[in-house]
């Protein structure tokens, strides 16, 4: 993984997606990375709704 795609999943995991395992990267995640490094636009209140609902 190219280390700014790194740096976007520790803070994507930090800040939305809180687990126990930070290192797991799940299918979800990985399409979020790659949307937000083709910078194109995420919705930011799905995101917490999702991290609330686990």
């Amino acid at each position: 993984m190219m280390p700014a795609a790194k740096g976007w999943t520790k803070w994507l995991v930090r800040n939305f997606e809180s687990c126990s395992n930070e290192t797991e990267i799940i299918m979800y995640r990985c399409h979020v990375i790659y949307v937000i490094m083709r910078g194109e636009p995420i919705q930011i209140g799905e995101m917490i709704a999702r991290s609330i609902k686990r």
